[in-house]
């Protein structure tokens, strides 16, 4: 028996950020939208609209299934010089 285990889950640190997310789905589903990360739990992200309606729940397998899986990027607020 493995006491430890290597396992993938999402960055808790994604709460309340803003993200790209572009691809495919699992189901087909293509998405080119910008989100707001309203909770993060393990394999699951809750995303909701800029109006912050709930949108829906992903989860990790379809960032993870193919080439042309979901990609996510976060989005910063760039610092002024």
């Amino acid at each position: 028996m493995e006491t430890f285990i290597t396992s993938t889950v999402f960055n808790p640190n994604l709460r309340g950020k803003a993200v790209h997310i572009k691809g495919y789905d699992i189901e087909g589903e293509w998405y080119d939208r910008v989100f707001l990360v309203k909770d993060v739990s393990g394999e699951q992200i809750t995303l909701v609209n800029s109006n912050g309606e709930f949108i829906e729940d992903i989860y990790l397998e379809n960032f993870t299934y193919e080439d042309d899986a979901l990609k996510i990027t976060v989005l910063e607020e760039l610092a002024n010089e």
